[in-house]
């Protein structure tokens, strides 16, 4: 098959082209959609500060602290 971007293109390739590129398109776009629906609790998450250790504040310990306004 001549295509004439690509040159010749032999079996592997059409199906590389045909059936892996658009699953991986698919499967990225399904993460992309799944961070934007939870983006307010992702945000939340990495904003509030619980940890009474900070050598180890990524642990999710301690009880929360009330909201600060710092604007």
């Amino acid at each position: 098959m001549k295509v004439s971007i690509f040159g010749e293109l032999n079996t592997f390739e059409l199906f590389v082209l045909s059936s892996l590129l658009p699953a991986v398109f698919v499967f990225l776009w399904t993460l992309i959609t799944g961070d934007i629906k939870n983006f307010k609790g992702s945000k939340l998450a990495y904003s509030e500060f619980i940890a009474k250790d900070p050598v180890n504040c990524y642990q999710n310990y301690g009880e929360k602290k009330q909201k600060a306004n710092y604007f």
